[in-house]
């Protein structure tokens, strides 16, 4: 277990998952950019979290799609219930 001893690793932690869901551009990715090429712990933990978000986010795409036999399910209650 990694333990954040110093105030700008706590700082950091507390706004990454914004930064993971913020545009590149914005204002707090360029502070805690500067912050990862000194700290070898929050870089990994960014990386870490990073790949969790797209392991989630390839896991809902494919779920998404509903099969046709539901569409087809739904549209018959529907007309059975009119």
């Amino acid at each position: 277990m990694i333990t954040y001893q110093n105030e700008k690793c706590t700082n950091v932690l507390e706004i990454m998952d914004y930064c993971l869901a913020a545009p590149v551009r914005d204002p707090a990715f360029s502070a805690i950019g500067k912050h990862f090429e000194n700290c070898l712990s929050c870089r990994s933990e960014w990386e870490k979290r990073g790949k969790l978000k797209e392991r989630i986010k390839s896991a809902v795409m494919r779920e998404a799609a509903a099969p046709q036999s539901l569409f087809d399910s739904i549209r018959r209650q529907i007309r059975e219930s009119r």
